[in-house]
């Protein structure tokens, strides 16, 4: 049986490389669809005031996207570890 901080540790990977890669698609393609997908990937970031200063500093930026990232990642872990708790057969 996978452990909590594994399954959060997994998703929260996931979803930074998710989120990297939309980014680098973005600045490729420059389509409308990336960009509402990318809206998607960083929701709670969305629901801060405006942050003028936050393009300039790369490292906040940075620091806010892992952020983001550790709320997704512990979000889908705890949900995929109380679905698997649930699902679970008792062994007979």
């Amino acid at each position: 049986m996978t452990r909590l901080p594994t399954l959060v540790a997994v998703a929260t990977g996931a979803h930074f490389i998710l989120w990297l890669s939309v980014l680098g698609l973005m600045q490729l393609t420059g389509a409308t669809f990336v960009l509402h997908f990318y809206l998607w990937l960083i929701f709670p970031l969305v629901l801060l005031p405006d942050m003028p200063w936050l393009p300039s500093n790369w490292f906040t930026a940075s620091l806010a996207a892992v952020l983001n990232s550790g709320i997704y990642g512990f979000t889908f872990g705890l949900l995929i570890y109380a679905i698997r708790k649930k699902l679970r057969r008792p062994v007979a």
